[in-house]
């Protein structure tokens, strides 16, 4: 379990990444449904996922950048 400030610093963890997912998508001019089509993740999952309101599993942050054509250091940077 996570104390109050490893669950902040997590929280704002989320949040990043899904600012840089939100970044790579609108830079191509696709909307949330068009991304979460291309990677392969239900509409609302992405959604949740870009709002950096959901946690993200390793294996569904090394598919969105593999689909996105970027490192995975470009979404968690």
């Amino acid at each position: 379990m996570l104390n109050p400030n490893e669950q902040e610093e997590f929280r704002q963890f989320l949040k990043k990444i899904g600012r840089n997912m939100r970044k790579l998508r609108t830079d191509r001019s696709e909307t949330q449904e068009q991304a979460s089509e291309r990677i392969g993740l239900e509409m609302r999952y992405y959604q949740r996922l870009e709002h950096g309101d959901y946690p993200i599993t390793t294996k569904n942050l090394f598919r969105i950048a593999s689909r996105l054509g970027v490192e995975v250091k470009k979404l968690v940077s």
